[in-house]
């Protein structure tokens, strides 16, 4: 939220609002991180990392890895649960 409020992002501020202030998505989102391999500290580290080495290529990339991993961490969660 501090990046997404520092840096007038406000998709990723809405983003970050929507999940995490859900008081059911968010145990969802924690339960799907932990159980299929997210790392959102390591990913956090890594995007704050490049926005203070003033690298907004690297941000970008980084951010853009980890919507990735979140996506493929659901996606991995509704596999799951239609192949129990």
């Amino acid at each position: 939220r501090a990046i997404a409020k520092a840096r007038k992002n406000i998709i990723l501020a809405s983003t970050y609002d929507f999940i995490w202030q859900n008081v059911r998505l968010s145990p969802i989102m924690e339960y799907v991180r932990i159980s299929f391999g997210g790392t959102i500290a390591v990913d956090h580290g890594k995007i704050l990392a490049a926005i203070e080495a003033n690298d907004p290529i690297l941000a970008e990339e980084m951010m853009t890895a980890h919507i990735n991993s979140l996506i493929n961490d659901v996606n991995k969660y509704w596999q799951e649960k239609r192949h129990g």
